[in-house]
């Protein structure tokens, strides 16, 4: 099994801060990854692994950690159901068929329902299937008035879904963070509706998903 080295530094708070060598965090868990043939999830998952581990290290300001395995990591991590669960807590999920493609989609949203849908390049999707990197992007939108955030997730890039159980979904549009009321899932199909384009708008329950594992961040 592919090891690698990283460091982390635990500051009084409690709150983690990833980099040193070789590279930036990211770069050297996007190897990992990819060496591994896991699905190529945000630093701050990874930092979940790796967080017992600098726990019994904090009281230094570096924790310095020494090569180790992917299954010895997991064994004193959380478990990637539990962080499944927590990443889908209090969530909602719709999936959308549309005609247009995803700038299009998103400049449709913001100007006709006055939100501010950004791209972000920091939790883009990227995946390792036949042989080659698929990258599906993710844009974002955080409420003003609230703690509720809105992901808008690219459902296909250059012929592969991102859930391969959803092939004639669009686009799946996330919510999360705050607790969002049967009431207002129906105003945001509403808003929808409105859309130029948009043919078809349906609630995905975790039940309905299998690879949900490919949409965290």
């Amino acid at each position: 099994m592919y090891n690698f080295v990283t460091a982390v530094k635990a500051n009084n708070d409690g709150a983690l801060e990833a980099g040193l060598c070789p590279g930036t965090f990211r770069s050297v868990t996007r190897q990992w990854q990819i060496k591994n043939k896991m699905p190529l999830y945000g630093p701050r998952r990874i930092i979940c692994y790796l967080y017992s581990i600098i726990a019994e290290r904090s009281a230094c300001p570096y924790a310095i950690l020494k090569p180790v395995s992917f299954m010895a990591t997991v064994k004193l991590s959380l478990n990637t159901e539990q962080i499944t669960e927590e990443f889908f807590e209090d969530t909602k999920l719709l999936g959308i068929v549309t005609t247009v493609k995803d700038y299009k989609f998103c400049w449709n949203l913001n100007n006709l329902l006055e939100l501010d849908f950004r791209i972000n390049h920091d939790i883009e999707i990227r995946l390792k299937r036949k042989r080659r990197l698929y990258f599906f992007s993710v844009y974002e939108y955080r409420d003003p008035n609230s703690s509720l955030c809105h992901y808008l997730y690219n459902n296909l890039y250059d012929g592969e879904f991102l859930l391969p159980e959803f092939k004639h979904l669009d686009f799946l549009w996330l919510m999360k963070n705050d607790t969002v009321t049967d009431e207002y899932l129906e105003q945001v199909k509403a808003w929808l509706r409105e859309i130029p384009g948009v043919q078809l708008i349906t609630e995905l329950t975790n039940e309905k998903i299998k690879n949900k594992d490919y949409l965290i961040f």
